[in-house]
């Protein structure tokens, strides 16, 4: 931990990792290895099927996975969709182990400078989701646009965030209290929100921290 009077200053190399183990850890929060398990196993089919209908996905579509992590949803829409998903994340490492997790030649994980020099990439989305990773970035009101250029018109982006911000700082985490969903609502056409049931929230509560909200890129 620096020293109390140095500038607080964000930092992602929380997220930088070397295992699978590892980046399960860092993606979805347990009390242990039990219960980190049970919501891989339990939640990742429970929004993957909300991406799919909720955005419309189709086996032709072409999807942006923001902040992708380990790959779990990204692996998921391709293996029971057989879509083609673009991951982007800040860590190398999550994207090196990604690229082994999904293991499909439908799916490629670029860098986050990449994405912000060419939201698009070279094609542009028919759909997009955040998954637990806007209440953690430097800059959601910058992300945010980015993702909608990144959409073609049209496209739907499904955002399951946080209500409240968890930023990864050198002085730890912090809450700026920087309204995401406010944002959303500036870069988008808000469309519909969804409750996340009790019984798919494997961590008590975690049901309740959740905003779920699908939009629309005008």
């Amino acid at each position: 931990m620096p020293p109390a009077d140095e500038p607080i200053r964000y930092s992602h190399r929380l997220f930088e990792v070397a295992t699978p183990e590892e980046a399960r850890g860092h993606i979805l929060h347990a009390a242990d290895a039990a219960q980190l398990k049970e919501r891989w196993q339990v939640e990742t089919p429970w929004f993957g099927g909300l991406i799919r209908h909720a955005c419309g996905v189709l086996p032709e579509s072409r999807v942006l996975d923001f902040g992708c992590g380990l790959g779990r949803l990204s692996k998921w829409l391709i293996d029971t969709v057989g879509c083609r998903v673009v991951g982007v994340d800040i860590s190398e490492g999550m994207r090196k182990l990604a690229a082994d997790y999904v293991g499909s030649p439908k799916f490629s994980a670029v860098a986050y400078e990449a994405f912000r020099a060419d939201p698009a990439l070279g094609g542009g989305f028919d759909a997009a989701f955040a998954c637990y990773v806007l209440q953690h970035v430097e800059r959601p009101d910058e992300d945010l646009p980015a993702i909608a250029v990144a959409l073609r018109p049209g496209g739907r982006f499904l955002l399951v965030n946080a209500r409240l911000r968890w930023v990864p700082t050198t002085h730890g985490w912090v809450n700026d209290d920087v309204d995401v969903l406010a944002l959303a609502g500036v870069s988008f056409v808000g469309l519909q929100g969804y409750v996340f049931p009790p019984e798919i929230a494997v961590v008590p509560g975690t049901d309740q921290e959740t905003a779920i909200n699908l939009y629309r890129r005008p």
